[in-house]
């Protein structure tokens, strides 16, 4: 950015206003040569108007010379070289004073430090648009990097997700597998307070209910088989004895249906 701006603001304009110099140096020098052969007024306007305009170019150069973005030190020797030949009063004073403006020699030398200054702007402003494209391309090579480890840190973070949702649903369904197999010890170890944890908490009650009431039945069955064994067996050992005869004798009928008994 700092780059760029200096490209704009800088280099670009005084590619412009250097343009402008040299363009007003000429009309100068072959207005005030047409002025002083012709001396008609109308050539020392367009001298003068082109004299103003090139102290403003020059003026705005100046201006922009920053402790940032310095500009070559020609344009300081422009206005000082320049300035000894800018004391106008009127058009009958430059006639008669023949020092009033630069020799041929004089304009060739300001033209040649102003071409000089150009291909020395133009020569920042080249280094500055390899800099601009040095770092654009290290931008896309950071971008791509950061691209590329946000890819990663996404897929990790999508792992990790992943994992966080699908270990919890395989322990619940391991447990489900433990409860259709009757085995009502299996607890499931779900570390996280979410709606996970809560689910898990609330299958270990169930399982642990369920303990209990399988538990519970198993002692009923065992009571009621003992409840019931032992009259059984005074039963079956009081038929045993009346069909053995013990206490008596017994018809063929009555034998049948203790056998039946």
């Amino acid at each position: 950015s700092s780059t760029s701006e200096q490209l704009v603001s800088t280099n670009y304009q005084v590619a412009a206003l250097s343009a402008r110099l040299h363009a007003s140096l000429v009309d100068m020098d072959a207005n005030s040569k047409k002025f002083k052969l012709l001396k008609k007024q109308d050539y020392f306007n367009y001298f003068d108007t082109a004299r103003q305009a090139y102290n403003s170019d020059l003026a705005q150069i100046l201006d922009l010379n920053t402790q940032a973005y310095p500009i070559s030190e020609t344009w300081e020797a422009m206005r000082a070289a320049f300035d000894e030949y800018t004391v106008y009063v009127s058009s009958e004073i430059f006639l008669e004073s023949p020092g009033q403006w630069a020799d041929e020699e004089t304009v060739s030398q300001w033209l040649a430090m102003i071409s000089a200054a150009r291909k020395n702007n133009d020569s920042q402003t080249e280094q500055a648009i390899v800099k601009v494209n040095q770092q654009i391309r290290q931008i896309v090579r950071n971008s791509m990097i950061g691209f590329g480890c946000s890819v990663i840190a996404g897929l990790f973070g999508i792992i990790f997700i992943s994992r966080s949702i699908l270990t919890p649903l395989k322990k619940l369904n391991n447990g489900l597998k433990h409860i259709s197999d009757d085995d009502y010890t299996h607890t499931v170890s779900v570390q996280s307070k979410d709606e996970f944890g809560e689910l898990a908490d609330t299958f270990n009650d169930m399982s642990r209910q369920l303990k209990e009431g399988e538990d519970l039945r198993s002692d009923f069955i065992a009571t009621l088989s003992h409840e019931i064994r032992s009259p059984l067996s005074s039963i079956r050992e009081s038929v045993n004895m009346i069909t053995d005869k013990v206490l008596g004798p017994v018809t063929e009928r009555q034998i049948k249906f203790l056998n039946i008994a």
